[in-house]
């Protein structure tokens, strides 16, 4: 019917309907496609990356729990979505764009959500953009100055 079977041999992600209306509907599909077509080793289909790039400025109307939870998702792999994430400008838009290169830059490894937020906190001194709860922001606290001990 959309020739799935084909896409999915050929490695290629795209949307059964419009990218365009896709990604406007709701912009977390932008941060899931950038997920699958890294954890699966896919292209972009051309409309899908076109429609990305339009779209990804939306990704900041999204709630601060889902951005939270879709970063933390990336965090168990970050070197694998980072490209993506940077050339996107997808972390513009999530208020990490500064970390992101840094990480890049400076090849440092995060493995989990809770490196990133210690990464995180230790540039900005404060954890006020992501949704998590009152004790894992005291285990980070608790981990910086624990370090700079």
């Amino acid at each position: 019917y959309c020739n799935g079977i084909c896409d999915l041999n050929n490695k290629i992600l795209k949307t059964i309907r419009t990218s365009d209306l896709t990604l406007s509907e709701d912009s977390l599909r932008i941060l899931r496609a950038i997920y699958y077509k890294n954890k699966l080793g896919f292209n972009y289909d051309i409309n899908l990356e076109n429609s990305i790039n339009k779209y990804s400025s939306d990704i900041s109307k999204l709630s601060k729990f889902r951005k939270t939870k879709e970063l933390a998702r990336y965090c168990l792999n970050l070197d694998l979505y980072i490209n993506d994430l940077l050339k996107f400008r997808i972390g513009v838009y999530l208020q990490i764009e500064d970390i992101l290169i840094r990480i890049k830059n400076d090849n440092i490894k995060i493995n989990s959500f809770s490196e990133f937020l210690i990464l995180y906190y230790n540039t900005y001194n404060n954890l006020d953009i992501f949704e998590i709860t009152k004790i894992q922001k005291k285990e980070v606290i608790d981990k910086v100055k624990k370090s700079n001990n």
